[in-house]
């Protein structure tokens, strides 16, 4: 019988180290694999961040693919206004592109002259989403003064009123009837 020497754990660890070079190596190449593509960018411009009723609000957007081919720019992106203390959507536009900005460049203009009637007055959050690639930029701006052509806003607030009145209304009705079904009963 042959003495043991100790020999056969030395080559258990050199398996050992192989396996986890082999790992480490590949490890860069399994990470590369799961970055996602770069996604086109929007960078979105006002003329003013603190607009008047009586003022006109220009907005522009930039698209830039960052010269990947296969991103291809919308034909319309979408501008969402939400008020920035409820995050309520009041109203919804599509920028149009310039023309001749989008054609086999990397770069597209997008832009819309929107009247400061159509928007409510108040702190507004801005968003504006490419629809294909979801890659979006938000802005804040400030409206002074109530424009008077804003119907959405004034429907909206009597909707409410409306829906709180027949709310409170049918809840005095089911505790009368609660009440004397209570009544009856004892």
């Amino acid at each position: 019988m042959a003495k043991d020497t100790g020999r056969g754990t030395t080559s258990t660890s050199r398996h050992i180290v192989t396996v986890a070079v082999i790992f480490l190596l590949l490890l860069p190449v399994i990470a590369m694999a799961s970055t996602p593509p770069v996604q086109p960018s929007l960078i979105l411009k006002s003329s003013s961040s603190d607009v008047h009723s009586d003022m006109p609000l220009t907005l522009s957007v930039s698209w830039n693919r960052f010269g990947i081919p296969f991103h291809v720019p919308p034909t319309n992106i979408i501008l969402e206004v939400f008020l920035v203390p409820d995050g309520i959507l009041v109203a919804k536009f599509l920028i149009p592109p310039e023309k001749g900005t989008c054609g086999s460049e990397d770069t597209c203009r997008y832009q819309i002259t929107i009247n400061s009637a159509d928007i409510p007055a108040g702190n507004l959050m801005l968003i504006a989403t490419d629809p294909l690639s979801e890659a979006f930029d938000r802005q804040m701006i400030t409206v002074t003064g109530q424009g008077a052509g804003f119907p959405s806003l004034h429907a909206m607030v009597v909707r409410d009123r409306l829906f709180l009145g027949i709310s409170v209304v049918l809840a005095c009705i089911l505790c009368a009837i609660l009440t004397g079904l209570i009544r009856k009963s004892g």
